[in-house]
């Protein structure tokens, strides 16, 4: 499964930056099976069941996007808006097991 990070917005919106990619092979398989987990948990959550979305200026928005080895792609999306806990913790865990790519 490969899982890349997009977020756009903040204080630094002008600012682009770029994608995180995380690849579970490149994980021990421990830590694979807990972003399946991960993965699935944050799918099953859709922003309407996490709470009402209000104007926040300065806003992140993410978008995730799953691939695996067989059928299309799987895109998930949250802001600091309206993110439930289940993306949250996709989310933390990308950006923990990830470096940012160079932008040239």
């Amino acid at each position: 499964m490969r899982l890349t990070l997009n977020t756009r917005g903040g204080i630094a919106a002008a600012i682009r930056q770029p994608p995180r990619v995380l690849d579970s092979s490149s994980l021990d398989a421990g830590l694979a099976s807990r972003l399946d987990h991960l993965v699935e948990s944050a799918k099953a959550v859709t922003p309407t069941t996490a709470g009402p979305a209000h104007h926040t200026p300065d806003a992140m928005s993410f978008t995730i996007t799953v691939e695996k080895d067989a059928g299309l792609p799987h895109v998930l999306q949250a802001s600091d808006n309206d993110m439930a806990s289940e993306f949250a913790d996709l989310l933390d865990f990308v950006m923990e097991h990830t470096q940012k790519k160079q932008a040239f």
